[in-house]
């Protein structure tokens, strides 16, 4: 960037370069701090002497032809302690710095937009000699800056003072400055434009610009305190073409033209309040917005505009409908209002590969999480679609009325946003069966969580890919359900009080996990829901701090009492925890009921009995029939894992085969997930989760309980496909458990039952196939009937996944030409791209992989990123799409220009690889990429794929052992024989 720079300020003028180098010789690039007070400080972090107040910000970003931002900020500051030296964060270029002694902050820009427009459109020599000219003895005799230091490494702007700063005293920073316009990776001030659909329109679209700031990039456009901690009020005055139109965070303030060029405008908006810079927030575009408002509980109608472009406002139904009362629930709940005046929702295109962005006041997604169109019958997707939404309010909501005091505390904001996604829609929409997103965030947090694998919710962070790191799926999912287990010992009624005063007392300000833990104590033992021995600080302590969760083990003594004892779980052998410390243990609240009396509402959830570090095993009263099955972690209260002695299972078998209702749906799913877990690590042997699920033979079961077993079974026979493991013994076990999932489909009917389970059809039901391929060629030839359309409209997915997966050359000829010609629309073009990931042939599979590089199809990075995840998830493909991403790892790079998409896709494609000469391919990858990945995703990728073999290893194992049960069992029957002819 600075050779850039340096290349356009070149002159001919011999004056000029002497000008220029007078403004420079203040300039120093390092790739080191100077020697100053600063060096025994983080060399990122930012230090405390300082603090600041307020910004005045002009930005003037030109997103069209020869991209550039300009700009220029005002930082007020506040003293805390006596130093000489200033240090922010930024990426950018300075033009001018200087720092002045005042006590007033000041709100007139005018000198800022003007010099801010000189810079862009007259050049930098043009403003540096206007610099020179506006009073310069003024400016020497009140201008302390010394110099200032370029730090690249820590991404630090250093300015050396001429005198001390005095303690308690105001000053204020003037930087003028140069950045750049991010082009692809959607980070910092990016463009995106807009591929015009209309294919009869030979005019080109127009660039769109928008901000990306979480998780530190404030400072790729302006110079900031660029921390969670660091919070401050925001004025921003932003420069673009008329035809655009501008929103940001706060309400629009006034407009005026630009001097130098026309059709363009300044728009000022309100000035925020204190908040940190990552969520300040600028969208420049042309699109359009529908408003609704709900009344906030102060008496407030607060405004809602949902943006998108306006053929689409049909689309925007479902969350027109929705966000007002997600807005409402969420303040009645916590009882604190919304504190903004507005809120905008912005259907950003071409911001499909982009994390949503909940700025305060101004969220920006991609078109796929706010359009929907709420005619499909498809609760599933209506669900998954409301959930985003509740997320994404509630984070922009509880992020920004109180801030992590740094990244490490992230997950805080984070977990109980997710965790508001279930309470929210169970009362506005219970109708949408939320509740399988509490079974997925388990499942992904327990899979993921283990011992030799994970990090901690809280950990030090320092580099920007570790912060980033702190923003992935399982830090969500963890995040959220350890908040669930908080809702559930300490009370609904205590949870919801300590949220409303942990958000009262921190408005506006930095907090932690502590504070609230401290809040929530207090509200606790006011509700008696814990006892004045037990702190929150401390019980949490085990569960944040250090990764991983326990195996709650549940047997019957011989006295008829209960033993309960917590062992930390891992998916190494579990008989041989020898690399596990043994000071690894948690504060473990347990909840139960029985099958006497059992109960399992909120209340009931409270925990009976605590597991501790210092008593990890304790006996409890049991029922006095000891036939009476038992149930510890109540609909998933506690983040755990549970294993019943060899009776516990079957008695709760037995109740699943009477009556399953008695047992709730998300307890029944967590006994699937938890007896099909311990099988796989041969804790349990597999007789015991076929025994379990018998019951879905002939059950009314939920569709999310029933894919809990299907994605267990669907592990053993990946592990089975990847292996060329073939074995009998297997092969049964798995049909009959196929058999229970998937129930018989013997009439026409039954096979478009409403459940997705049974449009994927088995590899042997050739019945299945030959009536998915007859629809799928209906649907081809435009024939099919009024029901047929139905099908094809509410289960696509599945339809077009088994048709090109048993299909022949036409089925794959028509997907593939449909991908191609302008009459498909855009959202039917990527799923038919998805289902063609299904295929097993292997020439297709090259063919799909190698569409990227074909000329003609113009192939998009969403679309790209489709392909390759589909083809990851499919046994047939895994092997061939690794090795396309890693041999072409400097092209997709290129094409999709972001880093963490990147990161995130070798975690996938690698996911499945379950031998040692895959580890040793990996491993040797990732070694040279070992700096560009960075250390958390290097060890994640190596533990995941070692875990693998492991369960492999152990699938061998079972196996070995079942044909020594066999060849004894023979041996027996032969000695049997010859003993009854004996006699």
């Amino acid at each position: 960037m600075l050779c850039l720079k340096v290349n356009f300020v070149c002159s001919n003028s011999m004056m000029k370069v002497l000008l220029i180098a007078f403004y420079f010789a203040r300039l120093v690039v390092t790739k080191k701090s100077p020697h100053t007070e600063a060096e025994n400080l983080s060399p990122y972090r930012l230090p405390d002497a300082i603090s600041p107040v307020n910004y005045q910000l002009t930005l003037l970003p030109v997103i069209e032809d020869k991209p550039r931002l300009c700009g220029h900020v005002w930082i007020n500051v506040t003293v805390h302690s006596s130093t000489n030296v200033i240090i922010l964060h930024g990426q950018i270029l300075p033009v001018e710095t200087v720092v002045y002694a005042d006590s007033e902050p000041t709100d007139d820009n005018g000198a800022s937009r003007s010099v801010v427009e000189k810079l862009c459109f007259s050049g930098i020599l043009a403003t540096l000699e206007q610099l020179n000219d506006d009073q310069p003895k003024a400016r020497d005799d009140n201008d302390i800056a010394q110099s200032v230091h370029l730090n690249e490494d820590s991404e630090q702007l250093i300015i050396i003072l001429k005198e001390e700063l005095v303690v308690g005293a105001y000053y204020r920073i003037g930087i003028l400055y140069l950045a750049e316009i991010n082009d692809g990776d959607n980070i910092g001030f990016f463009r995106v434009q807009k591929k015009n659909e209309d294919v009869s329109n030979c005019c080109p679209q127009r660039w769109l610009g928008a901000t990306q700031f979480e998780p530190a990039h404030a400072r790729k456009v302006f110079p900031s305190f660029d921390e969670p901690a660091f919070k401050a009020t925001i004025g921003l005055t932003v420069g673009h073409d008329s035809v655009l139109k501008a929103i940001s965070n706060m309400p629009w303030k006034s407009s005026k033209s630009l001097e130098t060029v026309d059709d363009w405008v300044w728009d000022t908006f309100e000035t925020t309040p204190a908040m940190s810079t990552y969520l300040l927030a600028c969208v420049l575009s042309e699109l359009e917005y529908l408003e609704t408002s709900y009344l906030s509980i102060d008496g407030r109608n607060v405004s809602l505009r949902l943006w998108t472009e306006k053929p689409k406002f049909n689309q925007l139904d479902l969350a027109y409908r929705l966000v007002p009362q997600i807005m409402e629930t969420l303040e009645n709940y916590i009882g604190v209002p919304y504190s903004l005046p507005k809120l905008d929702m912005v259907s950003l295109p071409g911001y499909d590969l982009a994390r949503a962005m909940e700025n305060w006041g101004l969220i920006v997604q991609s078109e796929s999480t706010l359009l929907k169109d709420s005619n499909k019958d498809d609760t599933m997707e209506k669900a998954i679609f409301a959930i985003t939404i509740v997320h994404e309010l509630a984070h922009q909501w509880f992020g920004n009325l109180v801030t992590s005091s740094w990244w490490s505390d992230i997950w805080l904001n984070e977990g109980l946003a997710t965790l508001f996604e279930g309470i929210v829609l169970n009362r506005i929409a219970p109708e949408l069966g939320v509740d399988v997103i509490t079974v997925l965030f388990f499942q992904q947090a327990l899979f993921h969580d283990n011992m030799n694998i994970s990090v901690p919710l809280n950990y030090p962070v320092e580099l920007l890919p570790t912060i980033e790191h702190k923003f992935d799926g399982f830090a969500y999912a963890k995040a959220s359900v350890i908040f669930r287990m908080v809702r559930s010992f300490v009370g609904d009624e205590a949870f919801r009080s300590g949220l409303n005063r942990y958000f009262n007392k921190f408005q506006f300000k930095a907090a932690n996990s502590t504070d609230l833990w401290i809040i929530l104590t207090q509200e606790s033992r006011r509700m008696s829901t814990i006892s004045s021995r037990k702190h929150l600080t401390r019980i949490m302590k085990n569960w944040t701090d250090q990764s991983g969760y326990p195996l709650i083990q549940v047997d019957r003594n011989p006295d008829g009492t209960i033993q309960l004892t917590q062992t930390p779980y891992s998916d190494l052998n579990m008989h041989s925890l020898d690399n596990v410390p043994e000071t690894v243990s948690w504060w473990v609240p347990i909840s139960m009921t029985n099958g006497g009396d059992p109960k399992f509402s909120l209340k009931d959830r409270l925990p009976i009995v605590w597991l501790t570090p210092k008593v990890p095993s304790m006996a409890i009263e049991g029922p006095n029939d000891s036939s009476t099955w038992i149930l510890v972690n109540l609909e998933y209260s506690g983040y755990y894992r549970v294993n019943y002695d060899r009776l516990g299972w079957e008695l709760l078998s037995e109740q699943l085969e009477r009556n399953h209702t008695v047992i709730p749906a998300l307890n029944r799913a967590q006994l699937i997930d938890d007896v099909f877990t311990l099988c796989h690590i041969k804790i349990l042997p597999y007789e015991v989760s076929l025994r379990l699920i018998e019951y879905l033979a002939h059950a009314e079961e939920e569709p999310f309980v029933r894919s809990v077993a299907v994605g267990h079974v669907g592990r053993i026979q990946q592990m089975m496909e990847m292996q060329h493991i073939n074995n009998d013994y297997l092969t049964n076990m798995v049909k009959i458990m196929m058999s229970y999932i998937v129930p018989s489909q013997k009439t026409e009917s039954r096979n478009f039952y409403s459940t997705d389970i049974d449009f994927r059809c088995l590899s042997e039901d050739d019945k299945c196939v030959s009536r998915v391929l007859s629809l799928f060629h209906d649907f081809a030839n435009g024939t099919e009937t009024s029901a047929q359309s139905r099908l094809m409209k509410n289960h696509f997915d599945h339809i077009w996944c088994t048709a090109l997966r048993h299909g022949g050359k036409s089925e794959w000829s028509y997907a593939w030409n449909s991908t191609r010609v302008p009459s498909t629309k855009l959202p039917e073009k990527r799923k038919i791209l998805k289902a063609m990931g299904c295929t097993a042939d292997v020439n297709r599979i090259q063919q799909l992989l190698s569409r990227v590089f074909l000329p003609s199809t113009s192939q998009q990075p969403i679309e790209t990123s489709i392909i390759l995840h589909s083809l990851a998830e499919n046994p047939s493909a895994r092997s061939s799409v690794m090795t396309f991403v890693m041999k072409n790892w400097a092209f997709l790079s290129k094409h999709f220009r972001n880093p963490a998409l990147m990161r995130d896709l070798l975690v996938v494609v690698t996911r499945h690889s379950s031998s040692i000469v895959e580890l040793r391919k990996v491993s040797a990858f990732l070694e040279q990429k070992e700096k560009e990945l960075g250390p958390g995703i290097t060890d994640l990728i190596v533990a995941t794929i070692s875990s693998n073999i492991r369960q492999v290893e152990l699938l061998k194992l079972d196996l070995s052992y079942q044909g020594l049960i066999h060849d004894f069992s023979n041996d027996l029957t032969q000695v049997e024989e010859i003993s009854l002819s004996e006699n």
